[in-house]
């Protein structure tokens, strides 16, 4: 089953805001991390990188939440519970984007280490869940 992101919500998808993302470790506990997301092309978008604790909980278990709450009105929220597609952001291509999107604060290649690995992972929206 998949969902359809809502007209009523379009401007939190849109809107350069962080975000709650949601997976489960290897113990069964949940794991809640603030991260950026991008919405393009009807998609929602994430970058990870592939050596932090939500990308190996994601790549055992590719299932996630992504909650984004209105700062401005806390009766404006929305909930994307989601499968998740996963492809290698080779050139950063999307990386840069998204980065953009939040008015280019810095440059990833100065945070991730040279071995490190970039993943571009799509929602796949399965149970929507909005407020306000």
């Amino acid at each position: 089953m998949t969902a359809s992101f809502p007209d009523s919500h379009l401007d939190l998808l849109q809107a350069a805001l962080t975000a709650t993302l949601s997976t489960v470790g290897k113990d069964g506990l949940q794991q809640v991390t603030a991260l950026w997301y991008l919405f393009e092309d009807g998609k929602l978008k994430l970058s990870l990188n592939g050596n932090r604790q939500k990308f190996k909980n994601i790549a055992a278990r590719p299932q996630a939440t992504l909650f984004i709450l209105d700062p401005t009105n806390q009766m404006h929220a929305i909930e994307v519970r989601a499968n998740l597609s996963i492809a290698v952001d080779t050139d950063l291509a999307f990386t840069d984007r998204l980065i953009a999107h939040y008015g280019n604060p810095f440059n990833v290649r100065d945070i991730d280490g040279p071995d490190d690995h970039r993943y571009e992972l799509v929602l796949q929206p399965v149970k929507i869940n909005t407020v306000g």
